[in-house]
């Protein structure tokens, strides 16, 4: 109801984010519902459900998952712990992919494959327009790196990253 926590909601989580596919296709419908300011209760929820073609889900499933987020003041919180989750399914998946073909592939050809797959799972986990740039992106742009001790780079000798905590370093 309240469309300031679903706007910290949706800058943490997109619905491909569930581990549950109903629970995405609910949480689509429940934003949609909010942006075209429907209520959005378990009767109304209930009511789409068809429509959003999920399958499976009681009165008491809403129930209880709506009762795993307490209060709306947790939602954002909770957001986290989804997006989280869904970056460690990925990376364990592109681990798994990568264990099964090790002995077959190339070495060279094993990274470059785990590496633009890392890219592309960092590149889907992207919220609100944040783009965390990788090293070798970096050196491959034509920028003036007034940023970094001058040739730091360039002579390829040590590299220091300084920041805030909590800054992605």
């Amino acid at each position: 109801r309240d469309s300031s926590v679903l706007r910290k909601v949706q800058a943490q989580v997109m619905p491909s984010d569930f581990y549950d596919h109903r629970l995405g296709d609910i949480y689509r419908g429940i934003t949609h519902m909010s942006t075209t300011r429907e209520p959005v209760d378990y009767l109304t929820v209930w009511g789409h459900l068809a429509e959003w073609g999920v399958q499976g889900v009681t009165l008491t499933d809403l129930s209880k998952w709506s009762d795993e987020v307490p209060t709306a003041v947790n939602a954002d919180h909770y957001a986290v712990q989804v997006r989280q989750a869904a970056l460690a399914r990925g990376l364990k998946v592109i681990g798994g992919r990568m264990l099964d073909t090790v002995d077959s592939t190339p070495p060279e050809q094993l990274i470059s494959r785990v590496a633009d797959e890392l890219r592309d799972l960092r590149e889907h986990h992207i919220v609100e327009n944040v783009h965390a740039m990788a090293l070798d992106e970096m050196l491959t742009q034509e920028l003036q790196y007034d940023w970094v001790i001058p040739d730091l780079l360039e002579r390829k000798d040590r590299f220091m990253i300084t920041g805030v905590e909590g800054g992605g370093k």
